[in-house]
């Protein structure tokens, strides 16, 4: 990732003061003091290949139905695309995004989907709705390349970025532990983001930000998702991301917490904070982050000599997501 690291050299120490506040600077002097490393520099990836068969979740929950069963049908990664009859106000949202079958979005907008007849493949409503001002925006059209090209990439599983086709909508378990092997079922450490095993920084935050770090795109394709990235790959061959201070200066708290980790494990090689340092991703909690000690990148999102439970308000807004 030529481009990104030759942009990671151009940081200046007084542009880092400009964009960072004083307990972030002790986090930042502390990542420019340490030599910068090719986040593309090690490992390899699936670009060019067939996208490989896997295991789908059915046959995860078998062994898993205790532990993973009872949370996985409500968990944000599974429903991430859903069906809008479990709306409670899907009759009303179907009048104007007539023919719609399934929602994807949360907070800021909802999108709505319909299968075009062909395989793996949706309709996507350009208006959206918006839960929180009950209100609608954009043209009232239904665009069939949209989803395949834009959206696919981290709202379904299976995903081939040539054919722009998906083999499920939403995410199966194998988009973050990676594709099963069948020693796994004793050796719980064959699995990425297992409880048992230690997944590389590394490779943890490149199957994090194989969706998370949005605004970049594939060197391969030119589109805004990394082509055939299967857990274990290293996202930043194929995956082009400036993450520059002037880029993240750009990005809400919330997104710039994301680019700022990813940039610290991959440009600088700091391996102290990765995503599950905060988050547990199956039981939907951010528990841990504020029990943990505090760290100068907490103040990315928090206010510094406030609890770490209080969170200013954000407006969250993304150009590839469109809200």
């Amino acid at each position: 990732m030529v481009g990104c690291v030759r942009r990671m050299r151009s940081l200046r120490l007084s542009k880092f003061f400009a964009v960072a506040s004083p307990l972030v600077l002790i986090h930042g002097l502390h990542a420019l003091a340490a030599p910068e490393q090719d986040p593309a520099a090690w490992g390899s990836n699936h670009v060019g290949q067939p996208v490989p068969e896997y295991e789908d979740g059915n046959t995860c929950l078998f062994c898993h139905r205790t532990s993973i069963g009872p949370s996985w049908q409500t968990e944000k990664h599974a429903t991430t695309i859903r069906a809008l009859a479990e709306e409670s106000n899907a009759e009303q949202l179907k009048q104007k995004a007539s023919g719609a079958e399934f929602v994807f979005g949360r907070g800021p907008k909802f999108r709505f989907l319909k299968p075009t007849g062909a395989y793996g493949t949706f309709s996507l409503f350009d208006a959206s709705w918006s839960p929180k001002d009950k209100e609608w925006s954009g043209e009232e059209r239904w665009d069939a390349a949209k989803f395949g090209a834009n959206c696919a990439g981290c709202h379904a599983s299976g995903v081939d970025s040539v054919e722009k086709t998906f083999q499920m909508p939403s995410l199966d378990c194998h988009t973050c532990h990676g594709l099963a092997v069948p020693e796994h079922a004793e050796d719980g450490t064959l699995m990425l983001l297992s409880k048992k095993g230690k997944t590389p920084a590394g490779v943890e935050v490149s199957i994090c930000g194989s969706c998370h770090l949005r605004g970049g795109k594939s060197k391969s394709t030119g589109l805004p998702f990394p082509n055939n990235f299967v857990p274990g790959d290293n996202l930043f061959k194929d995956f082009d991301l400036d993450l520059s201070d002037e880029r993240i200066s750009q990005e809400s708290p919330s997104d710039a917490h994301i680019f700022r980790i990813a940039r610290d494990v991959a440009v600088f090689g700091l391996n102290d904070v990765t995503c599950t340092t905060c988050h547990d991703v199956h039981g939907e909690s951010e528990k841990k982050h504020v029990q943990m000690p505090r760290r100068a990148i907490c103040f990315v999102c928090h206010t510094q000599n406030e609890p770490l439970t209080t969170m200013p308000t954000e407006k969250r807004q993304n150009v590839t997501c469109e809200y």
